[in-house]
């Protein structure tokens, strides 16, 4: 057997150490649990609540939400996103992977794109959050990643804007550099609220050929 070099400790018997010291709790409640980014079975069950949204775009063939943005899962966003709390996106990848048996299944080959940020939010955050939060559950649905959409406009949070001003702000905010054409797309993001970015998104990768556009959010408040 290989022995570790000289000054040096297994990973697995560091995280143990650690998680003896520390140990892990659940992001909602704060009850100890097994592994970092784990939520709690209590709150699992009140989190997730996978639901079928009505859309209200041509544009949009379906959209799917994993939790209600409330509570924790409302807590974990605004960590991640406003906080920059990087590490807290592992328990947004649990509760997707915990709930992914009620996630439909979608068309073969299908690609996926993540709702862009402005290269200007991008150098603030230091990271896109929905390429955090769904990365592996993509991997593990053997889903590729499309890098076709761009943001070129640097908008307001929607968050602070009305129905009607969120619309006027994200309109003409997206590129398309990639190519589309004739192709199925599951377009994330982390929440969904009135839907325009969504819409706009896909409006955009619609002018450029896409097929069939498939929504995907961790939350919504629908």
């Amino acid at each position: 057997m290989k022995q570790a070099a000289a000054g040096k400790f297994p990973l697995s018997l560091i995280e143990s150490l650690l998680n003896l010291l520390f140990p892990p709790k659940c992001p909602v409640c704060k009850a100890i649990v097994e592994h970092k980014g784990d939520f709690c079975e209590n709150c699992l069950k009140k989190l997730s609540k996978v639901r079928f949204l009505k859309t209200m775009s041509k544009d949009v063939r379906q959209i799917v939400s994993v939790a209600p943005y409330e509570g924790g899962v409302r807590e974990l966003i605004i960590d991640i996103k406003f906080n920059k709390r990087k590490e807290k996106a592992s328990s947004a990848r649990n509760l997707l992977n915990e709930y992914d048996s009620a996630i439909p299944a979608y068309p073969k080959g299908i690609q996926a794109v993540y709702v862009p940020i402005s290269k200007k939010r991008l150098r603030e955050r230091g990271f896109n959050q929905v390429e955090l939060i769904f990365k592996d559950w993509l991997k593990m649905r053997n889903i590729e990643v499309l890098g076709a959409l761009v943001r070129i406009k640097d908008t307001k949070p929607q968050f602070k804007l009305s129905p009607k001003e969120r619309k006027a702000n994200i309109d003409g905010a997206f590129e398309v550099l990639g190519d589309a054409r004739g192709k199925d797309i599951l377009l994330l993001d982390d929440i969904f609220t009135t839907g325009a970015t969504v819409y706009e998104c896909a409006k955009t990768l619609k002018e450029h050929g896409a097929n069939d556009i498939f929504v995907l959010t961790l939350s919504s408040n629908k």
